[in-house]
C-alpha cells in the first residue's frame, strides 16, 4: 500500500487484526498496560471483521460481535467529546474510519434480516458478500495491462 497507493491489499488488513499481533501486545498472557487501548481496538474491530468472515459461527454470535464494535466505538467517542479538552477529530480514528465501520456493523446486521424474511430457504454465507471476485478481475486486467484506464478495461471484458 505504501509504494502502490492506488491498489489495496487485503492480506495487510488482515494481519493487522491476526491474533499474533494481539499477542505482540501481552506478556506472559498479561497485557501490557502501555499496549492496552491498542489492544482492544484491534480485538474488537477484529471481531467485527470476523463476524463477516468466519464460516463457523451463528447468525447470533455475529450480531453479537457486530453489536460490541458498534456500542465500543460510540462509547470510545462520546468519551472524547464529553471529557477531553481536545476534539475528537484530534483524539479519535477518522470521521470516514467511524462511518465505514458503522455502515459495516449496520449492513451485516440488516442482510442477516432482509435474508431471514426474505430468502429463508437459502443460506446465508456473508463471507460471499464482498469484492474479492471483483478483486480478481481487477487483478487478471492488471496481468494484461498494468495501469489500465476505463475505456481498456471495458475492452479487455
Amino acid at each position: 500500500d505504501v509504494y502502490n497507493i492506488d491498489k489495496q491489499d487485503d492480506g495487510t488488513a488482515f494481519r493487522i487484526f491476526h491474533s499474533q499481533l494481539l499477542r505482540m501486545c501481552q506478556d506472559n498472557r498479561i497485557i501490557n498496560l502501555g499496549k492496552l487501548g491498542l489492544f482492544v481496538y484491534l480485538f474488537i474491530l477484529g471481531e467485527l471483521f470476523d463476524a463477516y468472515l468466519n464460516r463457523e459461527i451463528s447468525h447470533k454470535t455475529r450480531i453479537i460481535m457486530t453489536m460490541h464494535a458498534y456500542f465500543f466505538l460510540n462509547f470510545w467517542k462520546s468519551y472524547i467529546e464529553e471529557t477531553s479538552e481536545k476534539t475528537s477529530k484530534e483524539c479519535f480514528i477518522s470521521i470516514q474510519s467511524y462511518n465505514i465501520f458503522k455502515s459495516l456493523v449496520e449492513s451485516l446486521i440488516l442482510l442477516i434480516i432482509s435474508h431471514y424474511d426474505y430468502y429463508e430457504d437459502y443460506p446465508l454465507l456473508p463471507w460471499e458478500h464482498g469484492t474479492e471476485a471483483l478483486e480478481h478481475v481487477f487483478g487478471i486486467a492488471r496481468q494484461l495491462i498494468p495501469d489500465f484506464t476505463s475505456y481498456e478495461f471495458f475492452k479487455i471484458l
